[in-house]
């Protein structure tokens, strides 16, 4: 039977209007009634933005028992009520025998009360304040011995943050994003995850490689007069291609962010790494060419720039650890043209540790994380980021800037002398479209599935094309939940429906945004809300192992429905799955 016969309603055109009141506490949505205009609808959302602030001493102590009144928040240069303040501050020690285990926090919600002492406060995190924490291993930018180094810290310090009731994710990198395990407090399966990411390649030396040739290339043209002009075109393809790579890497982190827009709770990222250029080919101009200005010219800071702006937009504190740990020479192979004394190798490797750590550092700082570079002390990096996790202020206030899109500014200021914060420095208030989105791509990368519309992705056999496939995609909506509004004999309703696609390798399709206006007759309306309506797609997709994510957005309620399905393409011996998951 083909797919479009399973649907007893097809999607039409809207052609009228009606008239409805909808509220919440974060949101309203007016209808005005107009016959013969189309539905019109204009929402005024109230944006609570939360501010997750750290306060240390002259010495980086950690400060805890301030209060609401001990703080000033700024948005744009304008001062902002603070309307939510949450506290935690969990012993470093364990608790006496009696004592209740577990983090020691206040909280309060339009107004607050100061937290003093340990008996005041309440004993548990609400689940609005527990951490997500997403590990991301570069494996495409870092050298096997670097993250054995990490992972050993690594394991101790995950299975400690379960124990406190944190959710932990690990995702790695290689030039495609693969969800190695997702949320969880499982301790076995973290500890599962991290010996399967250990048996995985970490190909940082490939970089070192591609290095050493192009060096060995420049300076062989370099000696001859006649070939001389070539030792440019060769610069420039390297830094070409690593501009390329370096793009894919910025863009992989940008998703893992965007991701986690659907989680509930605070967010933290530990980006592990060795590193990323944010000039591109620096250290081969200095060493063949001298030439400072071209250096700035390959100033690549916009991609991590966009990176600290996804972050703030989804409010992920961003960590970053160089994996390489003290400073050192990166390779001394690459040296091997005998082009650099000791003195010069010194100064180049410098060179490149600052702008390889620089990256790190622009990323962490302005979420209000922190870069860990220039130790071998993995576990001294993973007591101090416990220290922010467990030691923290919540700060929310109600943005007038609700979806507007922009970037704005945020400083928070403390009225106590002798004693800094460290906090994100702003954020971009996207609109409720991109937040759907955010959270249908949450659902492909991070399974974070939410389906109140109780919606279904249903397949036909995939027919292949050249190199790629046509997959007929089904996606289908029940009637029962979806809001319609009456305009003289026909109901009608307004859904928008986002699709996306990661292939085998990790890589992520363009996000569809699909705009799907529903018309009922009135008198089929009691039968309809039995049935359901759907929308096909053709999907051009690669061989193998494809995970489809959709999200359905309900504009005249704001309820919203996400959900995902693996599908098995142009394997021999194995047929397309066919609802074997449907929405939760």
């Amino acid at each position: 039977m083909d797919l479009l016969e399973r649907i007893p309603l097809r999607r039409c055109v809207l052609r009228s209007a009606a008239c409805l009141l909808l509220s919440s506490a974060l949101a309203s949505a007016v209808m005005a009634q107009q016959e013969g205009s189309s539905i019109f609808v204009d929402r005024v959302d109230v944006n609570i933005v939360n501010v997750e602030v750290f306060v240390t001493d002259r010495s980086g102590r950690h400060i805890d028992g301030l209060s609401v009144e001990d703080f000033e928040v700024y948005e744009d240069g304008k001062p902002v009520e603070v309307t939510n303040f949450f506290a935690v501050a969990r012993p470093p020690a364990p608790e006496p025998r009696g004592t209740p285990a577990g983090p020691v926090s206040s909280g309060t919600t339009e107004s607050a009360a100061p937290a003093t002492t340990a008996a005041t406060l309440t004993p548990e995190i609400p689940p609005e304040q527990r951490l997500h924490l997403l590990v991301y291993i570069d494996n495409f930018n870092i050298r096997p011995g670097n993250r054995e180094r990490v992972m050993a810290s690594l394991d101790g310090f995950l299975e400690g943050r379960t124990q406190v009731g944190d959710r932990i994710m690990l995702v790695t990198y290689d030039r495609g994003i693969e969800a190695v395990q997702p949320f969880t407090n499982n301790s076995a399966d973290i500890t599962a995850a991290l010996e399967r990411i250990r048996k995985t390649r970490a190909n940082g030396l490939t970089e070192d490689f591609r290095r050493r040739v192009a060096s060995q290339q420049i300076a062989a043209a370099l000696r001859d007069p006649i070939t001389a002009a070539y030792a440019r075109t060769y610069l420039e393809q390297y830094i070409d291609e690593t501009r390329a790579y370096l793009q894919q890497s910025t863009r992989a982190v940008d998703s893992v962010i965007r991701s986690m827009a659907g989680l509930p709770g605070r967010k933290a990222m530990l980006y592990v790494s060795d590193g990323l250029p944010q000039r591109p080919g620096e250290q081969l101009i200095a060493q063949y060419f001298g030439d400072s200005s071209l250096s700035l010219r390959n100033n690549d800071t916009s991609y991590f720039q966009a990176i600290v702006r996804q972050a703030n937009a989804q409010q992920v504190t961003f960590y970053s650890l160089d994996a390489r740990g003290s400073v050192g020479s990166f390779s001394t192979a690459e040296y091997s043209d005998d082009t650099a004394g000791g003195v010069e190798r010194t100064r180049l490797d410098a060179l490149r540790t600052l702008n390889y750590q620089g990256a790190l550092i622009d990323m962490s700082e302005p979420t209000g994380g922190t870069a860990f570079i220039n130790t071998y002390n993995f576990d001294t990096v993973m007591d101090n980021m416990a220290k922010d996790f467990d030691n923290f202020y919540s700060l929310g206030y109600a943005s007038p800037h609700a979806g507007d899109g922009e970037y704005h500014s945020i400083d928070v200021k403390i009225k106590r002398p002798g004693m800094s914060v460290r906090h994100r420095s702003g954020f971009n208030d996207k609109s409720e479209v991109e937040r759907v989105q955010d959270k249908t791509l949450a659902s492909l990368i991070a399974g974070l599935d939410k389906n109140p519309l109780g919606i279904r992705l249903e397949f036909e056999e995939a027919k292949k094309k050249g190199q790629k496939y046509l997959l007929p995609t089904l996606i289908r909506i029940p009637i029962r939940d979806v809001t319609l509004l009456p305009n003289g004999k026909v109901e009608e309703g307004r859904l928008r429906i986002f699709l996306v696609v990661q292939d085998a390798k990790g890589g992520v399709s363009p996000m569809q945004d699909l705009p799907y206006p529903v018309t009922i007759p009135s008198d089929k309306l009691e039968a309809a809300r039995q049935s359901a309506i759907g929308s096909l797609h053709q999907l051009e997709i690669r061989q193998g192992r494809q995970k489809i994510a959709v999200g359905v957005w309900d504009e005249l309620s704001g309820t919203e429905s996400f959900t995902h399905q693996f599908v098995e393409i142009g394997n021999k011996g194995k047929k397309s799955k066919k609802g074997k998951r449907s929405g939760r």
